[in-house]
């Protein structure tokens, strides 16, 4: 099982703050299911199921503000590795 650190900072961080409940959990859910190098498989499904959201691909990615992008089967967050 993989520790991760969180950033404590995000509450004061305006792209976050303006998420709604369920795109916080969502990324959320997507910190906390990635690999190593901050890919996470890509399933909408999954993710909706695991959140309990009801979100698109399209829509997830537009919220996340080019913090998460489409790699192939993937969805890759840039960041993840320089703040781990």
């Amino acid at each position: 099982m993989a520790k991760r650190l969180t950033d404590t900072e995000k509450w004061n961080d305006d792209w976050y703050i303006s998420l709604s409940n369920d795109y916080r959990i969502v990324w959320q859910w997507l910190l906390d299911n990635c690999s190593h190098a901050g890919l996470c498989k890509r399933s909408i499904t999954l993710l909706n199921m695991m959140c309990k959201t009801n979100v698109t691909e399209k829509e997830m990615i537009e919220a996340m503000n080019n913090r998460v992008i489409l790699h192939i089967n993937h969805w890759f967050i840039p960041n993840f590795l320089k703040f781990q």
